[in-house]
């Protein structure tokens, strides 16, 4: 009976140790938690602001530069080739050359200054206008007909005899012939007043038969009709 109580003493020790054995181990163990973390990475392609020009089917400016520049510039200048017809019957049909500089934007189509020279036809009188100019159709969007406007001074050479400076007036209505990117043409119908101060007719037939004619006759106020021919860039 002894033997068999040491025999079960002994195996419960053995019990006992190994059960003290999983615990220690157990204590000893801690549980090891491994998180991956997965980053993505998203890389814009950004294009420099010089590399890519919008607007590089523009036409260049005038005064340098492509594109946007363009744009932003309202320089612009123009000249007309015309005729004014005396209307007064005083034999100052003309023949006209003007040019003018100036300023444009969406709703205004010219605004500066010009200056023409007016060479009479059937004698030796001249005309310098010297105006501000304004052409636009009241409208911020490309318009078919236009408004020019002139008004300023004028120095006339009358007969090689008469120096006058004077009022120079003109109002008339405009039309579109063609229009691109680089310039534009158009066509003016108008009106012009010039007044004549203390002018004779009779200075015109010249020094030599100025005495044959039985009365000096005065030269009226101009009022003129004229037509013109002009593009403008």
């Amino acid at each position: 009976m002894k033997k068999q109580a040491m025999k079960n003493m002994k195996r419960l020790q053995a019990i006992l140790a190994a059960a003290a054995c999983v615990g220690a181990a157990a204590a000893q163990t801690e549980p090891v938690t491994v998180t991956t973390t997965t980053t993505t990475t998203t890389t814009t392609t950004t294009a420099a602001a010089g590399d890519e020009d919008p607007d590089a089917s523009l036409p260049p400016s005038l005064f340098g530069g492509d594109g946007d520049e363009l744009v932003t510039s309202h320089f612009s200048w123009g000249a007309d080739l015309g005729t004014s017809i005396d209307l007064t019957t005083s034999d100052m049909t003309s023949v006209n050359l003007h040019a003018c500089l100036g300023y444009k934007s969406r709703s205004i189509r010219f605004l500066g200054i010009g200056a023409g020279i007016n060479t009479m036809m059937n004698n030796s009188s001249r005309s310098y206008p010297v105006y501000a100019m304004l052409r636009t159709s009241f409208s911020s969007r490309p318009r078919l007909c236009f408004m020019d406007l002139r008004l300023g001074a004028v120095f006339n050479n009358f007969y090689e005899f008469k120096n006058q400076t004077d009022l120079y007036s003109s109002i008339g209505l405009g039309i579109t012939l063609a229009a691109g990117r680089r310039f534009s043409s158009h066509l003016v119908i108008g009106y012009t007043f010039m007044p004549v101060r203390n002018l004779e007719a009779k200075e015109a037939a010249g020094l030599a038969d100025a005495e044959k004619l039985p009365e000096p006759r005065p030269v009226p106020d101009l009022h003129l009709a004229s037509i013109r021919i002009g593009c403008s860039f």
